[in-house]
């Protein structure tokens, strides 16, 4: 996948731009582990950073968010990210994933889209994103069309578990103690991008016209011929905080 990187100072103005609040999660864990209302938890606070040339976003503190199912979600600090869920050269067409109202849904869509953070099904990391944008004020139409690149253009992925005994004719290991776990994660390497230009521009009208519903995204998108995609196996070892996340998904914040 192609990704553009933009300079230290069109960063700075793109954060400035994005009327970023500075400052400490406004909720400590125990308290925030009690809230049960749909919404975002806490106030951005980023530090831009360049490895390699290349810039990023960290973010400094734990963020979370609420969705509208009221299952839990956060981005933990260190969070290193560059909007790149949607490649950039859709930027024009969609926008900055990472400007104005997409920004703090995009970095609750990004911490789950890291290879070992990847411990959720991913049609529900992609849900969360366009679910988020709505709580913070995207119109309905630009959600939709956002929604639609993730799907198409954003990571999948499946989780097994490797268990430390092998089940046998009177063996049962159900509840033994799982060692590792395995991500697997296909990610797109390849599309003509006159193609898929053509194709955002003519979901984006659908969705401008309300002709095409959330639900229906999945079909249109299966329908599309399929991107080049290439599988990657990631172990992650249950001990770790990585494999902790795994067994406890649904524990907020995660500790």
């Amino acid at each position: 996948m192609r990704h553009s990187h933009v300079g230290r100072r069109s960063v700075l103005a793109l954060l400035a731009g994005a009327s970023l609040p500075l400052g400490r999660l406004s909720l400590a864990p125990a308290a925030a582990a009690q809230v049960s209302r749909t919404g975002f938890i806490g106030e951005l606070d980023f530090r831009v950073i360049e490895i390699r040339g290349e810039v990023r976003f960290e973010l400094v503190n734990d963020f979370g968010y609420i969705d509208s199912t009221g299952r839990r979600w956060q981005a933990k600090k260190g969070l290193l990210t560059d909007g790149a869920s949607i490649p950039s050269v859709f930027w024009p067409i969609l926008g900055h994933p990472f400007q104005g109202l997409y920004l703090k849904p995009a970095v609750i869509h990004d911490y789950y889209c890291i290879p070992k953070n990847r411990y959720r099904k991913w049609e529900n990391v992609h849900r969360v994103f366009y679910d988020g944008m709505l709580n913070n004020g995207v119109g309905r139409a630009k959600a939709l069309a956002m929604y639609f690149a993730v799907w198409r253009f954003g990571p999948r992925w499946s989780v097994s578990e490797i268990k430390p005994c092998t089940p046998g004719p009177n063996e049962f290991c159900a509840s033994a103690q799982v060692t590792e776990y395995r991500v697997h994660s296909e990610q797109v390497t390849g599309f003509d991008q006159s193609q898929e230009e053509a194709r955002l521009r003519e979901f984006q009208a659908l969705a401008e016209a309300d002709k095409i519903e959330l639900q229906d995204v999945p079909g249109f998108e299966s329908a599309l011929p399929a991107l080049t995609r290439t599988q990657v196996t990631l172990p992650v070892n249950a001990i770790t905080d990585e494999g902790w996340f795994f067994g406890n998904p649904y524990e907020f914040p995660l500790p």
